[in-house]
């Protein structure tokens, strides 16, 4: 639990840092590129591990976290060090292959996603060529990753993360202030720093800096199958979620425009970077749940799921509700857009990280169970097909907009059976956790009416404003509900894990 807490803090104070710097990130792209480059930068994206390709990890990052994890807890360095080398050499043929279908049908990408940018032909196609050639590496450096996370190297890794963050930040304010570039110049951008973090990844493992982790080199396929097996399964789950968080930017490329792909993903944003709210856990919990349940401490687990889920869901739900309250607000001194549109179809799109709030920690910890890895995936499944079905029936009444309704409601109608399946592994208790639910809805019903009552009387007229506003909302619900809803044990838990963020952080 001790190394719970310690690994939690690196992942939040990195998560609040990347939140921040991705933010500034948009409004920069999005200032100096408009719409349309910035929805032909993610369509970029799309072509690498951090995008739609992400689907080439095939699972492997988060069964070498969980292999990490095992290996260390029963002193098996060996079998770590074979499996390393095996999955690395997997990644690295799944990356040639994939690079070399890139580049060959780099011309039908560019028509098929890229028609609408106004790019030159030559620039796309130099964007796709240095993105294939990427593969390779960046796989490796995902599997990597994956092992430095379970050997526990947080600091390592998040650290890794916000610098590259701030370097791209950096990259693209320079370029825009001192250099005529593109849209496809700030994407090429993004490439290279992933290479340049993959690439560091790769040098600590190779020349053992600060790390118990290393490559070997005999018998390094023996016994290899259950670890691939359990990647297979894994990669369902991540294909699913996939399709879910990059489909419609796809489809809305083919169909549509770069500016409304765009539009989109301006809505789909700020939802986005709060559903990863539960995420940032993902990283500690892995290590955590493979070791827990080598060990058969299921208390730990059981009380790791029901309390930090409602911490999880309590955060998120406040978050959600504050920049519902000021989505208008938000658009204009962000990014400069005056929509209502955009700013209604917003609102709409913040009941879907609440939702997955509600099942992130238990479904995170469940994927280091194979039995129960096969349930998620299922589950996965019906949520995207209902997701699919609901969107194409939509898209020619709602457009974009589609996309929006269609995850919420797709994300609605399969939480119970998740939470049902929680139950089943964790022995969870349903009745607390609806208990809580009810009193948060009171508690953020009256936070809605007392911000209603106070815009009333203090009129947004900058960001400033909208920064004081915004944190006093977000004050008022935030102690309401650690007061009034959380349990006593979650409440005291939650106020000694900032005792001890804020001791560190003044150390």
């Amino acid at each position: 639990m001790a190394s719970l807490a310690r690994n939690t803090y690196y992942n939040i104070s990195a998560f609040v840092l990347n939140t921040v710097l991705a933010l500034v990130a948009i409004t920069v792209l999005v200032r100096g590129y408009g719409l349309s480059g910035y929805g032909l930068i993610t369509l970029a994206r799309l072509l690498l591990p951090s995008g739609i390709l992400g689907l080439l990890e095939a699972g492997f990052p988060e069964v070498m976290t969980r292999t990490v994890a095992v290996a260390r807890a029963m002193s098996d360095l060996d079998q770590l060090a074979r499996r390393l080398s095996a999955a690395c050499l997997m990644a690295a043929a799944i990356g040639a292959f994939a690079a070399a279908l890139l580049t060959l049908f780099t011309n039908e990408i560019i028509e098929l996603v890229f028609h609408s940018a106004i790019a030159s032909r030559e620039d796309l196609q130099s964007l796709i060529l240095v993105s294939a050639l990427s593969l390779p590496l960046q796989l490796v450096g995902s599997v990597l990753r994956g092992a430095f996370e379970g050997s526990e190297r947080f600091a390592l890794v998040r650290g890794v993360e916000v610098l590259s963050n701030t370097i791209y930040l950096a990259v693209v304010a320079i370029m825009l202030l001192g250099y005529n570039t593109t849209s496809v110049d700030a994407a090429l951008a993004y490439v290279w720093i992933w290479n340049a973090r993959s690439a560091l990844y790769f040098g600590l493992v190779l020349f053992g800096i600060r790390t118990e982790i290393s490559f070997g080199t005999r018998d390094i396929w023996s016994g290899a199958g259950d670890f691939f097996g359990h990647a297979m399964q894994l990669f369902s789950n991540k294909f699913f979620s996939m399709l879910l968080n990059f489909g419609p930017s796809i489809v809305l490329g083919v169909f549509s425009t770069v500016a409304t792909v765009g539009s989109y993903e301006i809505v789909m944003r700020i939802p986005k970077v709060l559903k990863t709210v539960s995420g940032m856990f993902n990283g500690a919990l892995l290590p955590f749940a493979a070791r827990a349940d080598a060990i058969g401490d299921h208390a730990s687990a059981r009380r790791v799921v029901e309390d930090g889920t409602t911490l999880v869901v309590s955060l998120v739900t406040v978050l959600s509700a504050v920049v519902m309250i000021f989505s208008a607000d938000l658009l204009h001194y962000w990014l400069g857009i005056v929509d209502s549109e955009l700013a209604i179809y917003l609102r709409v799109a913040l009941v879907w990280p609440i939702l997955v709030a509600t099942l992130g920690i238990g479904s995170t910890m469940l994927l280091s169970r194979r039995e129960a890895a096969a349930s998620i995936n299922r589950l996965s499944m019906i949520t995207t097909l209902c997701y699919f079905m609901l969107a194409v029936g939509l898209y020619r009444w709602l457009d974009w907009r589609a996309f929006v309704l269609a995850l919420v409601i797709s994300q609605l109608l399969t939480v119970p059976a998740y939470w049902r399946l929680l139950r089943r592994e964790y022995n969870i208790e349903l009745g607390s956790w609806l208990v809580f639910s009810a009193k948060l809805v009171v508690i953020v019903s009256v936070g809605f009416l007392l911000n209603s009552v106070t815009r009333s009387i203090v009129l947004v007229d900058g960001l400033f404003m909208l920064m004081i506003e915004a944190a006093t909302a977000a004050l008022i619900m935030g102690v309401g509900i650690h007061f009034l809803a959380l349990p006593h044990n979650v409440r005291q838990a939650s106020e000694d894990f900032l005792q001890r963020c804020v001791s560190r952080l003044w150390r």
